[in-house]
């Protein structure tokens, strides 16, 4: 009788989302996943869940995201900076 009740256990694959879950997200999926990681109202793990990806999914889009960021902060090299500070490098209003 106890092999039967293990025998019939839950499916253990039940517990770990599918890797095409993560693969099947768009590009602003991926987004919206890695802004709401990073603004840390949610935990990592809620959001996982939510979404049906694993956690580790979420901390690398979250790290890609951070990084880009990073990148489009970074101070500017000698060569990208502003010459005279008081002009504005482009004129959208004349």
């Amino acid at each position: 009788m106890v092999a039967q009740i293990i025998g019939t256990a839950a499916d253990p694959t039940a517990l770990f989302p599918p890797a095409s879950v993560a693969k099947a997200l768009g590009p602003d999926q991926r987004k919206e996943l890695s802004i709401q990681a990073l603004a840390g109202h949610e935990p990592v793990s809620r959001l996982s869940v939510r979404r049906h990806v694993s956690r580790q999914f979420v901390y690398r889009q979250a790290h890609r995201a951070e990084s880009r960021l990073d990148e489009a902060f970074a101070e500017l090299d000698a060569d990208e900076r502003v010459l005279f500070p008081g002009q504005s490098q482009s004129r959208i209003c004349d």
